[in-house]
């Protein structure tokens, strides 16, 4: 009797352990999937680095960046943008907006005391946040590593590869 309640506990921890793998598997991929496919329509992922936009969005986390035309922009978005020299990207809160000359934004990062001293022209823009995901930004940085890369990518392909030969093995037998 008492092999057969620890046969059914192992049985539930593996049904249990097999539909966390499944759920697993379905996140990376669909995530993946998503970042591969998102930016063909014009959207972007980024890992957040910086703690200026503190409490709103935390440093470490991934910002979902959809593409906006600089007229939709409104008093209190937050927005992604060129450095005037193209070489790096902010997120800022728009505080405000200019028409003269031509259309600018005045943004401040919602941690800073003050506004941005150089208003960004709207052809910097590169979209407004559509969502954020806290922290994920830290695993995406590790699984960037040579260490990550292993853990996440080759380890478990391992681990599935050789519980399926197994598996082969003992249904052949």
């Amino acid at each position: 009797m008492d092999a057969q309640i620890g046969n059914g506990r192992k049985t539930l921890v593996a049904k249990i352990g097999k539909f966390a793998a499944i759920l697993l598997l379905v996140l990376i991929v669909s995530g993946s999937l998503f970042a591969v496919i998102s930016p063909f329509f014009g959207w972007r992922n980024e890992v957040v680095i910086s703690g200026s936009m503190e409490p709103a969005i935390r440093t470490g986390s991934v910002v979902v960046v959809q593409p906006v035309t600089p007229e939709a922009i409104r008093n209190g978005d937050i927005i992604m943008y060129y450095s005037p020299d193209r070489t790096s990207l902010t997120l800022h809160r728009v505080v405000k907006i200019e028409y003269d000359p031509g259309l600018r934004f005045v943004t401040k990062g919602d941690a800073n005391n003050h506004p941005d001293i150089i208003p960004i022209q709207a052809d910097l823009i590169v979209g407004s946040i559509a969502f954020t995901i806290p922290f994920l930004g830290y695993l995406t940085q590790f699984v960037r590593t040579p260490l990550g890369f292993i853990l996440f990518f080759l380890a478990p392909a391992v681990i599935l590869i050789g519980s399926e030969m197994f598996h082969l093995w003992d249904v052949m037998e």
